[in-house]
């Protein structure tokens, strides 16, 4: 059974679409991903906050967004409320809306947001532009979740500590860093899976 994400308000599902489009589309990828694994895709993606609230973290090069959420009983993500961030503090303001939403009752289904969402072209683009980032993020949960480990017990069994596997996995799905090939040894020995480098042709 697969995970659900529901809204607190139309409200929300509006200012959600009106993220910019390369904003937008990073939010519909980590959302396709929290429907397949769930909540907790790991930093620097989800982060709890407090009190069972959690936040979704969506970065690009123009800028950085966040949107709370918190669960329920039966795979259900809620969103709760979602702002541009432009400091490096969460504003208590935007915490304590949140905080207020977590026990209402929320109405749209993610399924319509998404499909709204993809009906705008820039987003459809950046959208599908995510596509090899995001089939690596998903292997490397598939991977973690059928060994059963966290970042904190996969950097145990690296011999590192759980910052180094986030700035990993963020590395190896952003292509902003190469790790070294003993590095991804390490990480694939931890979740009991072996290094496997493949040159394919484009022909």
């Amino acid at each position: 059974m697969k995970w659900q994400i529901k809204y607190y308000s139309q409200k929300l599902e509006e200012e959600i679409l009106s993220l910019p489009d390369g904003l937008l589309a990073r939010y519909l990828r980590l959302t396709d991903l929290m429907c397949e694994f769930g909540s907790n895709l790991g930093m620097p993606h989800t982060r709890p906050v407090e009190g069972g609230l959690y936040e979704l973290r969506v970065k690009n090069k123009e800028g950085i967004a966040r949107v709370f959420f918190c669960t329920k009983v039966g795979k259900k993500i809620i969103m709760l409320h979602s702002y541009v961030k432009k400091s490096q503090k969460t504003p208590k303001k935007e915490l304590k809306i949140a905080q207020t939403r977590m026990s209402e009752v929320t109405k749209m289904k993610h399924s319509e947001l998404k499909k709204k969402a993809l009906k705008r072209k820039k987003v459809k683009k950046e959208y599908d532009a995510l596509e090899p980032e995001f089939s690596l993020l998903r292997e490397l949960l598939q991977a973690r979740q059928n060994a059963g480990l966290s970042q904190a017990e996969i950097a145990k069994k690296m011999g590192t500590k759980a910052p180094a596997v986030t700035r990993l996995e963020s590395s190896l799905t952003s292509g902003k860093h190469s790790p070294s090939i003993s590095t991804l040894k390490k990480y694939a020995q931890a979740l009991g899976c072996h290094l496997e480098i493949k040159l394919v042709s484009d022909h």
